[in-house]
């Protein structure tokens, strides 16, 4: 094969870098990317909107007015996007673009002087170099033109320079570290450039010393965010693996052992969904293992078995945990119990400084995630450090602490850099006790005390906010507590409830102490500023508030904390089947203690069936120990089962009748699940989720025992409803029925009009928005589905047989044709009926605005 025009002599590529470029590669979302960025000029830097730009005409422009979109196009973040391309399409386009890039970088910055803060900015340095040798390895294996001969070289050296002064370098820091690593990347893949072997020896030293002062004694990083922790731990995991047989033996060694350390902590800090808290500049993303060089040991084990939610590794032990070094407490309930990490809660309090990095004034701060949210920590937001959501998020306002209201909403930080401490005051296994104590509020020494009992199903906060030098003025306290908007709040005198009505739990929050003078919920600070929070990057959303207040010169206070599961009780004590059986139990029998109130109808469908069942003498609990046992015999012995998906009736009554006459199909009907059951299955062992689920098709399809209980359920939905058993079950036949737009907007509406009409053509407007809106979100879920077949319902009811054969090939059942010959024909399927019905209302021409505002629809649907 031919070799790239550029072939510098001598690139030695580690085989960890090899396999790095590999995953890019591989990367749908690199290929997505990159086909935008070739095709349209479009770049889609992470947690920003896309945008169209010629950046090779002024590397300096900010489209967004946000410093992180110049960071990354500044680390060259795209160029993963062009090696995905052209690895898969050969696109030429994609080097085209890249070479252009490193050209016009190449003149604007690195001939030429610039005050341009991205230029060489420290992080964004590492990450250009590491992107260009990215290419260059990914050249090496799939050739292509790429013309920069001479400037390669010079471009690269003039990096590895830069990294390597002292001035740049950012020490003690996430960016030193990644300065460093990109340093000995470039020094160990170009060892011809002059300057490699100095760049090796100064890379290796600060990596030596980056690593003494990365992780706190007990394992965490000292960056105030466990989403840092992460990261850093990766960087590190990332050296050992891409330079270790290279490294010095006690280097290497010093090395795994700290990563070791910090894979204690990551099994801790990462909650039971999977994801990492939103403790500090922390996204609410799901954990990574990115602890591969520890491999077969216990530690990577106990990571693993976090971040896949139980389903891979081993369960670590114990239920809480204090980190006094790093600044955590952490008590976590499903490690000693059978509880599935959905069921889990999870409880952080923190107080500590071991760097300014990241750093929020969150001394003392505590927060609670039980199956969801709670007691939220704020999140980064941006980097944007005047931004006013940054300012609040970073400030003690952000936090679920004691803060002085003296009416300055600033969002000023004067604590962030004063010391603290967690020490464990009483370590007794069923309730340990622990205290922080921190000198971050100017003038005044504070202390919180958390105490831990019942597994963390009750604990209590205890405050003391005192004057250092022993004489206080009267101030106004408040001890802040921050929770999600979708939680209920009632203030009951001296107690709140917190409550979740679909998640069916509550927190009931109780004042042991001196009685405040208000509690309140505050929906907006004298100011004008809200409470939110951000779960991501660059978003942001309101939240709840609550503030206990007192006037006082020494505050104290001491709140109850009582977590209650209201759901009803779904636990067996027996050992087989005893998961699905005990919460088929409850929720065949007593459904309407499941569905909030905006489903209940679900939960009717459901008793209804049990009436019935007890009109033919059959008891609720004989019934219920019968569909388990058919699904028991069920498994591994019935066809796929039929999720049949449409825009909404008659469709699926069309086909369902088909289905059962030639194939002799169970019919389902419509089959959801009430979120508070979804949230119980989700961290089940798969045999017992797909055993529930199996036995509530069997309910609503009305099973019997015999040989017909074998056959394929059918359930028939409406397709944008995210139901849990498409998540649930990968061996689904999943099918798409589509109707042209305007027939089913019209059929929807001949529906949904009253007997005498509509009064007003208010009325009749908002029901027509309402089907267009409908059917737009339908058109939407549904061309990113995956479906084994879709196919027209007109074509189904003229020739159903082509059809049917391909259902039955995909489920195992071939049909039985002469079967059809008993049903009635299907009746012809245009809405003209529907139209004469609904004629024009009120003077409305409803096919023609139909026609117009479901175009989109109709070209997403194939219909145009």
């Amino acid at each position: 094969m031919q070799k790239p025009d550029v072939s510098v002599e001598g690139f030695q590529w580690p085989d960890a870098f090899r396999e790095r470029v590999e995953a890019f590669r591989r990367s749908n979302a690199a290929l997505r990317a990159g086909r935008d960025l070739v095709d349209g000029g479009i770049y889609r830097f992470r947690a920003f909107e896309p945008v169209v730009i010629d950046l090779f005409a002024d590397w300096t422009a900010n489209p967004l007015g946000n410093r992180s979109w110049q960071w990354h196009s500044a680390s060259f973040n795209f160029m993963s996007w062009l090696i995905a391309v052209h690895a898969v399409t050969g696109d030429q386009r994609a080097l085209d673009h890249a070479a252009r890039a490193i050209e016009t970088w190449h003149r604007q910055f690195v001939v030429a002087d610039s005050d341009y803060e991205f230029a060489w900015h420290d992080h964004a340095t590492s990450n250009r170099i590491m992107a260009v040798l990215s290419l260059l390895c990914h050249l090496d294996e799939h050739p292509g033109k790429f013309d920069l001969n001479v400037l390669i070289p010079e471009f690269l050296a003039a990096h590895g320079d830069r990294l390597c002064l002292e001035e740049m370098y950012s020490k003690h820091t996430n960016h030193g570290i990644d300065q460093s690593r990109a340093l000995l990347l470039l020094a160990t893949c170009a060892p011809w450039l002059e300057g490699a072997s100095r760049w090796s020896q100064v890379a290796l030293a600060r990596l030596e010393d980056e690593l003494g002062h990365a992780f706190a004694a007990d394992g965490g990083h000292v960056e105030n965010s466990p989403g840092y922790h992460q990261f850093v731990s990766k960087l590190f995991a990332d050296v050992l693996q891409t330079f270790g047989d290279t490294l010095d033996a006690p280097f290497r060694d010093r090395l795994r052992g700290k990563l070791v350390e910090a894979a204690r902590f990551m099994a801790w800090i990462v909650r039971p969904d999977g994801r990492l808290p939103l403790i500090g500049d922390t996204e609410c993303k799901p954990a990574v293992n990115v602890y591969q060089p520890l491999e077969g040991t216990g530690e990577y084990s106990h990571v693993q078995w976090v971040c896949s939610r139980g389903r891979s590794g081993t369960r670590p032990e114990g239920w809480s945990r204090l980190f006094p070094d790093a600044g955590y407490f952490v008590a976590r309930n499903d490690w000693e119990s059978a509880e599935a990490p959905g069921e889990a809660l999870h409880l952080v309090f923190r107080c500590g400084q071991l760097s300014e990095y990241h750093r929020h004034d969150d001394d003392l701060s505590l927060t609670l995630w039980w199956g969801n949210d709670w007691l939220l920590d704020g999140g980064g937001y941006s980097y944007v450090e005047r931004h006013p959501v940054r300012r609040y998020l970073r400030s003690k306002w952000g936090h679920n602490v004691v803060v002085v209201d003296d009416g300055n909403y600033a969002w000023t930080r004067p604590g962030a850099a004063a010391p603290g401490s967690l020490v464990q005051v009483d370590d007794e296994a069923t309730r340990p006790v622990v205290k922080g104590e921190t000198e971050s509020y100017p003038g005044l020494h504070a202390v919180r005390e958390v105490a831990v009992e019942d597994k963390g199903m009750r604990f209590e906060v205890t405050d003391r906010l005192s004057a250092r030098d022993g004489e206080g003025s009267v101030r106004k306290f408040v001890s802040l507590w921050h929770v999600p908007a979708d939680k209920t709040i009632s203030i009951e005198g001296q107690s709140v409830r917190l409550s979740d009505a679909e998640f069916m739990r509550e927190i009931v929050i109780r004042n042991l102490g001196e009685p405040f003078d208000r509690i309140d919920i505050l929906e907006a600070f004298p100011n004008g500023d809200t409470p939110v929070w951000s779960r991501e990057l660059n978003r942001f959303e309101r939240c709840k508030l609550i503030v206990f207040e007192r006037l006082c010169e020494h505050f104290e206070s001491r709140l109850e904390f009582h977590l209650k599961d209201v759901r009803p009780e779904h636990h067996d004590v027996g050992t087989v089947n005893a998961r699905p059986r005990g919460l088929l139990r409850s929720y065949g029998l007593a459904p309407a203690g499941w569905w909030p109130q905006q489903g209940e109808h679900h939960g009717r469908k459901i008793s209804s069936r049990l009436t019935q069942i007890g009109k033919d003498g059959v008891s609720g609990d004989a019934f219920v120990e019968g569909l388990l046992a058919m699904a028991v015999v069920r498994q591994g012995r019935h066809g796929p089962t039929l999720h049949l998906s449409s825009s909404g009736n008659p469709d699926a009554a069309l086909v369902e009748p088909r289905l059962r006459a030639a194939m002799g199909m169970l019919w389902a009907g419509e089959v959801y699940l009430p979120a508070s059951v979804q949230r119980v299955i989700r961290g089940w062992p798969a045999e017992d989720r797909f055993l529930f689920i199996d036995a509530v098709h069997l309910l609503h399809a009305g099973a019997k025992p015999g040989a017909e209980m074998f056959n394929t359920v059918i359930n028939s939905s409406q397709g944008q409803y995210q139901d849990v058993f498409w998540r649930g079950d990968k061996n689904a036949v999943r099918v798409l029925v589509l109707r042209e737009p305007v027939d089913a907007a019209l059929n929807a509406m001949a529906q949904a009009r009253p007997s005498a009409g509509w009064r007003h053509a208010a009325d009749a407007e908002a029901a027509l928005a309402r089907q267009v809106q409908r059917l737009k979100r339908f058109s939407v879920w549904a061309v990113r589905q995956k479906f084994a077949l879709e196919f027209r319902i007109e074509d189904f009811s003229q020739a159903p047989g082509p059809v049917l054969d391909r259902i039955g090939s995909l489920c195992g059942a071939m049909p039985d044709m002469h079967a059809l010959t008993a049903l009635p024909p299907i009746e012809p399927l245009s809405a003209a009926q529907t139209d004469s019905e609904l004629g024009s209302i009120h003077g409305i021409p409803v096919r023609e605005m139909l026609a117009e505002r479901l175009s989109d629809v109709r070209k997403r649907l194939g219909y145009a």
